[in-house]
């Protein structure tokens, strides 16, 4: 009976499996250059640029894969994205270089940022801003950043990690929107909606923006922003898992927003920059997995228009099953 039970549990793994890999390499035939090509020009220093279409087939943005310090000297972002805790006081890896760089002041302010929970500033899956402080003064870009939008990842041993990590990045980007929503009320354009009043988080953003502004002075529009991996390194979230919720998220809500905004004046789609640098896996492995995923919503001329074809429920469901079976065969034999 044992035998059995065990013999079944890995045919059917391997069944899953296979499926996978037939949905990956269906998907990976928009293609047009080889991954090992891309990672090598990565690695190089050049930039790989994929625009963002909507499924009419106009412009929702542009995605950027760049090898880098999210702090680089060719940084040329309005926003960065800080990979925090949930009290946003600063921690290790890449909060911690954010907090060295904006300096104290980061801390004092994020300690004005209203508590949900004792100690949580920031709920896992949502998103605050904060001024960049000295990260402006100090020179450490290009162009000088305009904000530090914080978010908080799930571990990768959180049972709801795949809805925390969308969360973590579509809530990073609506709260640029929302914060350009403020900044279009500021200048005295048509009033616009451009986060549903509806939306959870809104209450918490307007509170933070109103606490940002004593700070920053006049709001500034959002265009770009960069992200670090979020939930990777020490959280253990595991990159070839979550890359392909990662860029789902980004995609559909950078799609969501350009459909929002046309025809504002000083506000353009997004142009996202995913950084890869200090990362585990190291750098090389992990853009080969963000740009294999991202060849699967390529169009025949290399634009970003299918999010969808990322197979993400089924692949989740397949990959459980799959651990469930491997995990009730171990135990069996």
């Amino acid at each position: 009976m044992q035998r059995t039970i065990t013999s079944t549990a890995a045919m059917i793994r391997r069944v899953l499996m296979a499926g996978l890999l037939i949905l990956s390499a269906q998907s990976a035939s928009a293609a047009t250059a080889s991954t090992a090509e891309l990672v090598k020009k990565a690695l190089s220093g050049q930039n790989l640029g994929y625009n963002v279409l909507t499924a009419d087939g106009s412009k929702a943005g542009r995605i950027i894969i760049r090898y880098g310090n999210i702090l680089e000297p060719r940084g040329f972002t309005d926003a960065i994205v800080n990979a925090a805790n949930e009290g946003l006081l600063g921690g290790g890896g890449i909060d911690g270089m954010i907090h060295k760089a904006a300096g104290q002041q980061l801390e004092i302010f994020n300690q004005k940022i209203s508590q949900v929970n004792t100690g949580v500033r920031c709920p896992i899956g949502s998103a605050r801003v904060s001024p960049p402080f000295k990260i402006v003064s100090g020179g450490n870009l290009a162009k000088d950043i305009a904000y530090i939008i914080n978010t908080v990842g799930p571990m990768g041993s959180n049972s709801d990690r795949v809805r925390l990590i969308q969360g973590s990045y579509a809530s990073s980007l609506k709260l640029a929107a929302y914060i350009n929503q403020r900044y279009l009320a500021q200048v005295f354009e048509p009033h616009v909606d451009l986060i549903s009043p509806q939306d959870p988080d809104i209450k918490h953003w307007a509170d933070n923006v109103d606490k940002l502004l004593p700070s920053i002075g006049p709001l500034t529009p959002i265009n770009s922003i960069g992200f670090p991996l979020i939930s990777a390194g020490i959280y253990g979230y595991n990159v070839k898992d979550s890359a392909p919720y990662a860029l789902h998220a980004t995609i559909t809500t950078m799609q969501d927003y350009a459909a929002k905004i046309k025809g504002l004046s000083d506000i353009k789609p997004f142009t996202v920059i995913f950084y890869f640098y200090a990362s585990n896996p190291p750098p090389k492995n992990a853009l080969s997995i963000y740009i294999k995923n991202l060849q699967k919503t390529l169009n025949d001329k290399g634009e970003i228009r299918y999010p969808e074809h990322l197979h993400l429920d089924l692949t989740h469901n397949l990959l459980d099953l799959s651990q469930q079976l491997s995990t009730l065969a171990s135990q069996i034999s």
